[in-house]
């Protein structure tokens, strides 16, 4: 239901422009995430976990803010592997499981940088952007033309941040009546999932606070909407009717 949903959603189909760089950072952010939850991945499947590392990779290059939600998609496995085996994973066992994460990350980078070297470019592609990244960072002021303060009203007219917002105040509520009852196995995952994107969401107010282009920009805001929709299928999930499941049929025509 949430994919035909997101399918819908014509916002999250590219950031910038249907020809823009960026425009397939949201699927590959989905796809890794997808990749970390797989029983494989939670077993500790090295070859998937490189992969998963390596789509991760492609998210972060195509849009480098996407570097702020890493620790996210880490958080969810983690608790994804305590939620199947009852246990925490030890800090060996986490380091052994990025450590091959970032092993497929270099590995793809370092391929594109030989495709970009071969037609007579900077082997090291990204440089520019982090470039960029540091003076922006380093000193507010050089977004200050761009940068509009809260108080100045920006936000009362931003409508592609409706269904964020709605999300994070439903995703708030969910995870507050939930902790008044004992959370079963589906419901420490389904608040996972929540949470994730509570704390991005806070993340990015935090830097739109601190002078940075965050949430005044749709295509800087667009990195929130693939983590929203996830919350908002771990917030049906805890409501979900039985009926949906046995008339899936119907469940999917009627969406």
């Amino acid at each position: 239901v949430l994919a035909l949903c997101l399918g819908f959603y014509t916002p999250v189909h590219g950031s910038g422009g249907w020809d823009y760089h960026n425009t397939g950072a949201g699927a590959f952010y989905l796809a890794t995430f997808a990749m970390l939850v797989l029983p494989s991945a939670i077993a500790g499947n090295r070859l998937l976990l490189m992969a998963a590392g390596a789509v991760a990779a492609l998210a972060v290059h195509t849009n480098i803010t996407l570097v702020n939600f890493l620790p996210a998609l880490m958080w969810v496995h983690v608790t994804a592997v305590r939620v199947s085996s009852d246990e925490r994973a030890s800090r060996r066992t986490l380091a052994a499981r990025i450590g091959w994460g970032a092993v497929g990350a270099v590995v793809v980078t370092v391929v594109l940088g030989l495709i970009n070297w071969n037609v007579g470019r900077d082997f090291l592609f990204f440089r520019a952007l982090l470039n960029i990244v540091a003076r922006f960072v380093g000193d507010p002021q050089n977004v200050a033309t761009f940068h509009q303060p809260w108080n100045s009203g920006w936000i009362w007219t931003a409508r592609y941040l409706a269904l964020p917002a709605a999300v994070f105040l439903a995703g708030l509520a969910s995870v507050v009546v939930a902790r008044r009852r004992t959370l079963g196995t589906s419901d420490r995952l389904a608040e996972a999932l929540i949470l994730q994107f509570l704390l991005m969401a806070l993340v990015w107010v935090a830097w739109q606070t601190a002078g940075q282009i965050a949430l005044d920009l749709d295509y800087f805001a667009y990195v929130l909407v693939p983590s929203c929709f996830i919350a908002l299928a771990a917030i049906l999930s805890r409501g979900w009717p039985d009926w949906c499941e046995r008339y899936w049929a119907a469940t999917v025509l009627g969406t």
